[in-house]
């Protein structure tokens, strides 16, 4: 498994204040869409999932309606903690660049598109920080489910590689 023992939460601690909220938005072009958004706090480098969506293949106005759905529930969170709007980012990667347009000129939302430079290293790093308790993601969401699933590839001899095994999903 990529993400083994990593950290669950059931809720939110309350001496949790966060400085920032992001979500993250994976457009699915052949697999499903995902969207998380993450609370953390800058200081003490921690970071709780705090609203999961997953489904299969929707068109653009529902994916649009759920990152808005997300973006809202961000809002409010952010409000309680008067923390200002612009702390607030979506962030989407890049195989439907033209629904992150939308969000920014139809929605009037701050989202941008993210490149993935080095993407195994990237998942290395957060399955690290789930596994140290840096990053926790509810214990029953679908983000938890996925992390059950997901594998590294091995080479002939069995070795394991740092690589996702995109066939097993």
């Amino acid at each position: 498994l990529v993400f083994r023992n990593y950290s669950t939460y059931d809720n939110l601690p309350e001496d949790f204040v966060p400085t920032n909220i992001v979500i993250g938005a994976d457009y699915g072009y052949q697999d499903s869409n995902g969207i998380v958004s993450l609370a953390y706090n800058k200081k003490t480098k921690k970071a709780f999932v705090i609203k999961e969506s997953k489904f299969n293949r929707a068109p653009v106005t529902p994916i649009m309606d759920t990152i808005e759905d997300h973006y809202h529930s961000a809002i409010a969170l952010a409000d309680k903690f008067h923390l200002n709007h612009d702390n607030v980012v979506i962030y989407a990667d890049t195989n439907e660049e033209s629904i992150t347009r939308d969000l920014q000129i139809v929605r009037h939302l701050p989202a941008f598109n993210c490149y993935k430079y080095d993407r195994d290293y990237a998942i290395e790093v957060l399955a690290e920080q789930c596994r140290t308790g840096n990053v926790k993601v509810k214990a029953d969401g679908p983000l938890a489910n996925e992390f059950q699933v997901i594998l590294y590839c091995r080479d002939k001899d069995d070795n394991i590689l740092s690589k996702i095994d995109d066939t097993v999903f």
